[in-house]
């Protein structure tokens, strides 16, 4: 008997196994028996994340989308409706904000940005010049 069974009581303690599953390989030379980790469940988590898409029409609508942003909602910018100056303006801003809120831009054209929150990963297989199969 163990020093931990006599001295908390075999019914204290939790027996831990290490979870393997054996996989037979076929190696006609060897007859090795491989252990791997059983694969862990991905649980499958609703969230309350919502996705925006906002085109400004002047520099007046800047709060608004400011407060989009840090309410940490995933928003798609498309300021081509702004001057080359204001668009500037604005992306500075939005940029400005996203950044506060430890979120990261990613832009998928020259006028058109998201601004993600922090947690968020994106795939921008425009940029990237991949495919959607």
């Amino acid at each position: 008997m163990s020093i931990w069974k006599s001295l908390f009581g075999s019914d204290d303690l939790e027996e831990y196994e290490n979870e393997q599953e054996a996989v037979d390989i076929q190696n006609e030379n060897s007859g090795i028996t491989l252990f791997k980790k059983e694969n862990k469940k991905v649980k499958k988590e609703e969230t309350n994340m919502k996705f925006i898409a906002v085109k400004p029409r002047n520099m007046n609508e800047a709060s608004k989308f400011v407060n989009i942003v840090r309410n940490k909602f995933i928003v798609t910018f498309n300021i081509e409706a702004l001057n080359r100056e204001e668009g500037q303006r604005m992306l500075d801003i939005l940029s400005g904000a996203t950044h506060a809120m430890s979120g990261k831009t990613v832009f998928v054209s020259e006028k058109v940005f998201i601004s993600v929150p922090e947690g968020v990963e994106v795939d921008n297989l425009i940029e990237n010049g991949e495919e959607i199969e």
